[in-house]
């Protein structure tokens, strides 16, 4: 099977470029993805957004070239197609890799965040306990040399992919590729001698949450001395918060359109309640901001750990009986105007993560509205599911080790 490249960028201006890319990930046996080539045909009884978006939905690697224009914007959305596409690739997980134009880059890293580290320290911010949305740092630039949806991509883009890399001309791109092509291979080979993945749609897939798990896997390791036994769970809580990473969190608005809703820091505090099997939660470690409190009843309606264990309850035959359901697993989101808590419950356990929400995109109703994306969208960033995976198994271990 090829690798599937998604080559994203606007024709105008730089088709040469795009022709030689494609023409390159042929020679080195991908199957190029190209806008023009694939898209426009009329026989095709698709909408042209929802043919560009379910082709980043199926690639395993999406490239973003960014020149000075956007091109066509879709109306609904005052978004370009361009940006729709990046969009979906980051909120699929994709490998992304960004070429940005070398004097673009320099507006961003030299103007944009300049005026975005000042505003960010202001004592409004400061006060706010937020950061600066794009549009009141674009407002503050002197510079308006480039249309502001060119920065904004750029923007978006750098909160998630770790690298920017310039270019000028299409070798300066064949040659990153290249050398990043080279290095996941390199992976997938030490992977697959070590008879860990299959084939490399595996590393190209998920390579990003490989790292993130294989991270955190080492992060544990020392305080971990056999299956079902621990040193001391506070220690592993605090490796587990270490991992678990904020991005930014997107809601489809219909035919794959993909807004954003928020944007949440990484997590800064997580808990571990224990149930008593009577009627009460116990508070067994924290770290970081978590300042929950010592006891929490099973009654208490202002309780998130509380509220959590009780709708993981109400559909058990047996609702305080965990000899029959030992393994009773529920989530919660609840949110307040600073924060996202989430609730996990691996009983007799609830596991409690705290997310800062650094930008709001849309009205509290809509977040209301979309609780289930909300969850699963800190749920899939980066290695954000394997991490609390990994934890409740440990945390069901520990429990049966106890029997």
């Amino acid at each position: 099977m090829t690798t599937k490249v998604f080559v994203s960028s606007v024709s105008r201006g730089l088709e040469e470029i795009r022709h030689q890319i494609g023409t390159y990930l042929t020679t080195m046996g991908h199957e190029p993805i190209l806008f023009e080539s694939d898209f426009f045909s009329k026989t095709r009884p698709y909408s042209m957004v929802d043919i560009c978006l379910k082709e980043v939905e199926r690639c395993h690697i999406y490239i973003l070239i960014v020149g000075k224009e956007v091109g066509f914007k879709v109306e609904e959305v005052q978004k370009s197609i361009t940006h729709l596409e990046l969009r979906k690739a980051l909120a699929t997980n994709k490998t992304i890799l960004v070429f940005v134009k070398n004097y673009i880059k320099d507006v961003y890293f030299h103007e944009f965040q300049r005026v975005f580290r000042e505003l960010k320290s202001s004592d409004y911010y400061i006060k706010e306990g937020r950061i600066p949305y794009f549009h009141e740092v674009y407002k503050k630039m002197g510079n308006h040399s480039l249309p502001k949806e060119v920065l904004e991509i750029v923007h978006d883009a750098y909160q998630e992919v770790p690298w920017l890399f310039s270019f000028e001309t299409a070798d300066d791109i064949k040659t990153t590729l290249r050398m990043e092509f080279s290095s996941l291979l390199e992976s997938y080979i030490e992977l697959r001698n070590k008879k860990q993945i299959r084939s490399i749609d595996d590393i190209l897939l998920a390579s990003e949450r490989f790292r993130q798990i294989d991270l955190f896997l080492n992060d544990i390791r020392p305080f971990i001395k056999e299956v079902r036994t621990y040193t001391e769970l506070s220690q592993i809580l605090k490796k587990v918060q270490a991992n678990l990473k904020g991005g930014i969190v997107y809601y489809d608005e219909g035919a794959h359109i993909l807004t954003e809703m928020v944007a949440v820091g990484n997590c800064d505090g997580t808990s571990v309640y224990r149930f008593d099997g009577k009627n009460t939660l116990h508070l067994i470690a924290q770290t970081g901001l978590a300042g929950g409190q010592e006891q929490s009843p099973l009654d208490d309606h202002d309780s998130f750990v509380s509220t959590a264990y009780r709708e993981a309850l109400s559909g058990q035959l047996s609702p305080l009986d965990h000899e029959d359901q030992p393994y009773l697993t529920s989530s919660m989101l609840f949110s307040t105007n600073k924060v996202i808590y989430m609730c996990h419950v691996f009983a007799p356990y609830v596991f409690t993560t705290h997310f800062p929400i650094e930008s709001l995109f849309v009205s509290w109703e809509v977040i209301r509205l979309r609780t289930n994306e909300l969850y699963t969208g800190i749920m899939n960033i980066r290695a954000n599911n394997d991490v609390i995976s990994y934890l409740s198994l440990f945390l069901r271990g520990r429990e049966d080790g106890n029997e």
